[in-house]
Parts: structure tokens; sequence; C-alpha cells
């Protein structure tokens, strides 16, 4: 009597337990897939022409693209 009480308590939390753990594994799975896939997607998608025109990473001008944009300086304003 007291045995099938017991094993009537302990195996469903048992199945219970096992069904939650497979739960939560393949929700990992199927996420770190949609996680990974969207990488994927962005890093085949080429850069915009302008940024590779530029050089530039992530917008940023890099310095010897706005020096070779600035003019020239003068000599009067040149130190002697």
């Amino acid at each position: 009597m007291i045995t099938t009480v017991i094993s009537s308590l302990i195996i469903p939390k048992f199945y219970l337990f096992c069904l939650m753990g497979l739960f939560i594994f393949t929700s990992n799975f199927v996420n770190s897939f949609f996680i990974l896939r969207s990488v994927i997607i962005r890093a085949s998608i080429p850069p915009s022409p302008q940024k590779v025109k530029t050089g530039a990473v992530n917008g940023n001008i890099p310095a010897k693209a706005i020096a070779a944009q600035a003019p020239p300086a003068s000599p009067t304003l040149a130190p002697a």
C-alpha cells in the first residue's frame, strides 16, 4: 500500500522532470539556431559601397581620409 503511494507520487514527477528538461533543451537548441542564422545572414550581407570607398569601420572615417580631404595649410599661417 505504502509503496504504491510512493511510486505513484515519484514516477509522474520523474516523467514531468524529464519532459521539462527535454523542453528546455529543445528550446535552447532552437533559440541558438535562430541566433546563428541571424548572425550568418548579417555576415553574408555585403557592406555598402560608400563604406568600402572610404574604408570606414562602423561609419567612422579613418584619419588618413580626413587628412586627405583637408586643404593644405597656407604658408602665411605656418610657424616660422
